[in-house]
């Protein structure tokens, strides 16, 4: 297939596309207008891609980039803007995205994320069908969650005016060990791990394994269809980082510390932004118990992760060609 990815720079991005070139696929990925080859992201892109600039946010440049690409997985995301950038960004790379392939048989394959799913009403176990959260109770969590809440309604909209075929993959936190402990575990300190409710289950998701769910999301048994993607290890937040000087705390004192917190900032900050791990929602989301896998990828694509856990606190991994076909 000829495949455009969008966000190919970023973490997911640079472990995607050589899984795709692997397995026999065209890939060509978008740039902003202007941006040199040169940077440190940009020379990491494989020279077999095709490389177009286009402007997600306005749209300039992406009609040409969509022309006769058979999938768009959009990834891109604007991690490091404010949250009203990140809210817009979301919307209108999606809308112009599909606005693009709209009238040709060009699939879209979103990345959503497990920030979508209402966790104060999720019990032990996280599955596509879990509750969502709604828009009007979204208020209240980072700009990230309500961008990609907002993002997964559009696209489902979208998608079912104009035809389009969608396949939503919902990845859990994704991590690796290039890059530090995921924030799933609580706050660090340098070498100081505060481990929350460390006999919980991680929900993870190895960014070469999820980098494979993606490559598998082409066959055509996935349009329609929506899908967790997390290891489905049994690896609890106290023994995930055993290097780490860590120090566990229980849930219930983290709520408690939080709360205290809370009021505390109230006072001191003249009204500033609540940090994330201060507000009760976001807190709860982030350390919640329930175990996450990828039953549903198994039942319609035959998916299984590539790579152990193991393997994956290893050095830099990349899985079989034979697992991403």
């Amino acid at each position: 297939m000829k495949v455009l990815v969008t966000g190919a720079t970023g973490r997911l991005g640079r472990s995607l596309i050589p899984q795709l070139l692997a397995a026999g696929h065209q890939v060509r990925i978008v740039v902003r207008p202007g941006a040199t080859t040169q940077g440190t992201a940009s020379r990491r892109i494989p020279p077999e891609t095709d490389v177009l600039p286009a402007d997600l946010s306005s749209g300039a440049g992406v009609t040409r980039a969509c022309l006769g690409v058979d999938v768009v997985i959009h990834l891109a995301m604007e991690m490091h803007a404010d949250d009203d950038q990140k809210l817009a960004f979301a919307q209108e790379s999606t809308r112009h995205l599909l606005r693009a392939v709209r009238g040709s048989r060009t699939r879209f394959i979103l990345a959503s994320s497990f920030s979508v799913y209402d966790w104060r009403r999720i019990g032990a176990a996280v599955t596509e069908n879990s509750p969502l959260l709604e828009t009007q109770h979204a208020h209240g969590y980072d700009g990230y969650t309500r961008a990609k809440v907002s993002q997964e309604r559009l696209a489902r909209r979208l998608c079912k005016t104009w035809n389009i075929d969608l396949t939503v993959l919902r990845p859990a936190t994704i991590w690796s060990t290039r890059e530090e402990a995921p924030d799933c575990l609580g706050p660090h300190f340098g070498r100081l791990q505060l481990v929350v409710a460390p006999h919980r289950t991680l929900r993870l998701t190895h960014v070469e394994n999820c980098a494979s769910a993606f490559v598998a999301a082409l066959d055509a048994r996935a349009i329609g269809g929506t899908f967790n993607v997390a290891d489905g290890f049994a690896t609890t937040a106290w023994a995930f980082r055993r290097a780490s000087l860590r120090v566990p705390l229980s849930a219930r004192l983290a709520q408690r510390l939080s709360r205290g917190a809370c009021r505390l900032f109230a006072l001191l900050a003249g009204g500033r932004t609540l940090p994330g791990l201060l507000h009760a929602d976001r807190l709860h989301a982030r350390f919640h118990p329930a175990r996450a896998g990828h039953a549903a990828m198994t039942a319609v694509l035959g998916w299984h992760p590539p790579c152990g856990f193991e393997v994956c606190c290893q050095a830099p991994v990349t899985p079989p060609v034979e697992a991403m076909s």
